[in-house]
């Protein structure tokens, strides 16, 4: 994970509304909240976590090996509507 400054400023010029955040354990503990938090800063509507959930701040969803992919999908297929 880059850092949170960098991270936002990603996304906001890719243009996407979804953001997945994607490392380890190890990085989410320190890593997780800060860039959620600049993720909604930059406009993410939503904010998934690649993981269990962990309680992390600012963190809408989680993605993990036996999650509800249906309500996965249909969530972010939402979430990509434009408003």
């Amino acid at each position: 994970m880059t850092g949170a400054a960098d991270t936002a400023e990603a996304f906001a010029a890719s243009g996407a509304p979804v953001a997945c955040l994607c490392s380890s354990d190890r990085v989410y503990a320190d890593g997780a909240a800060p860039a959620a938090a600049a993720l909604a800063a930059a406009g993410a509507r939503r904010i998934w976590l690649a993981g269990r959930p962990g309680g992390y701040d600012g963190v809408d969803s989680y993605l993990y090996s036996g999650c509800d992919a249906v309500e996965v999908l249909e969530t972010t297929l939402r979430d990509l509507e434009v408003p």
